[in-house]
């Protein structure tokens, strides 16, 4: 396999020869690298340019890009439009050169030529199109996957991307996440002696990745089966009959007095029903979403020798009907 140097504009050669021979490729004066299956990873944006363009030999269009932070994807260049007046030249990435084999990079471009050949977009326009950032796929995580299946987690996920994930890699852009994210991410929660929080948010970011490899966004997930330097621990409560009375006694006061500071229910709005629905909580023992949206159509015979609730399959977690005696 050879590579052929196609710098930036502003790029300059010479460095970008010399820095790609230290890695053991040779270049002669028409900037052609001779390399086998390393030269992938020993290809070097050149000094001062933005990126680094590679052509590859045998496969026009396909071209190694490779950024000044060192980031590599496969880019290819292909023309829309039968006529001369009608074509259009294009470039889009296919995939991340760290994650993605040429072979694989080949059979993509195969399809993409495929489809520009018979008149046919490429890269139709759906819905996943508009994802180009981190920030872009966990808006549609939780509009596609969290809101329909796991009801209930939206706001605690929101609140750690927008707490730990948002700031370092969410206007990254989703071809140029890269296993190295991973690490430092963690690396940098944990420094902050946060050490369940950069588990948890490596797992939140790994669920990111797998959703887009689902959705067809992204090829692979480059953190698959990256290992966490902590695991995250189970929270462990247990509440014995002298922890609840005590709850139960509180949900009854006006105003509850911290070590710091008091609460005033008075200033809570919608006391009465959070009351309510937290000691129906404690003697249910049901999900507090479920029994805080709960009808008076799910419950029957009230009046009757036998009161039921009966919980309908659409808002249940598993998706099961179920009925609790009352």
């Amino acid at each position: 396999m050879r590579f052929f140097g196609c710098p930036h504009a502003d790029a300059e050669q010479p460095a970008a020869t010399k820095a790609n021979r230290d890695k053991g490729l040779v270049a002669n004066r028409t900037g052609e690298l001779k390399g086998a299956a390393l030269a992938v990873e020993h290809a070097k944006c050149a000094a001062g340019a933005k990126e680094t363009r590679f052509r590859i030999q045998g496969e026009p269009g396909l071209l190694l890009v490779v950024s000044a932070s060192g980031r590599k994807s496969w880019v290819l260049r292909y023309s829309t439009g039968g006529g001369r007046d009608t074509r259009k030249q294009k470039f889009a990435v296919i995939g991340d050169a760290r994650a993605m084999l040429l072979a694989a990079a080949v059979k993509e471009k195969e399809r993409v030529l495929a489809a520009a050949t018979r008149g046919e977009d490429p890269f139709p326009t759906t819905a996943t199109e508009k994802i180009i950032t981190v920030d872009d796929l966990f808006e549609h995580w939780i509009e596609h996957h969290v809101t329909k299946r796991l009801r209930g987690r939206g706001v605690a996920e929101r609140q750690r991307y927008n707490r730990h994930i948002r700031k370092p890699l969410g206007e990254l852009h989703m071809n140029s996440l890269k296993r190295a994210d991973f690490r430092v991410l963690e690396t940098a929660l944990v420094k902050c002696g946060s050490p369940v929080e950069a588990a948890n948010s490596v797992v939140l970011l790994n669920r990111l990745l797998n959703h887009a490899v689902n959705e067809e966004i992204v090829v692979v997930n480059p953190g698959a089966g990256y290992k966490k330097q902590t695991s995250p621990r189970r929270r462990e409560l247990h509440l014995g009959e002298g922890d609840l009375r005590r709850f139960w006694v509180a949900l009854t006061e006006t105003v509850v007095a911290g070590k710091e500071t008091s609460i005033s229910f008075a200033d809570v709005p919608d006391m009465q029903r959070i009351r309510l629905t937290l000691r129906l909580v404690i003697v249910l023992g049901q999900r507090e979403e479920e029994i805080a949206g709960l009808p008076l159509s799910e419950l029957r015979d009230l009046d009757g020798a036998q009161p039921m609730w009966k919980l309908p399959a659409e808002r249940s977690k598993n998706k099961l009907p179920h009925e609790l005696p009352l």
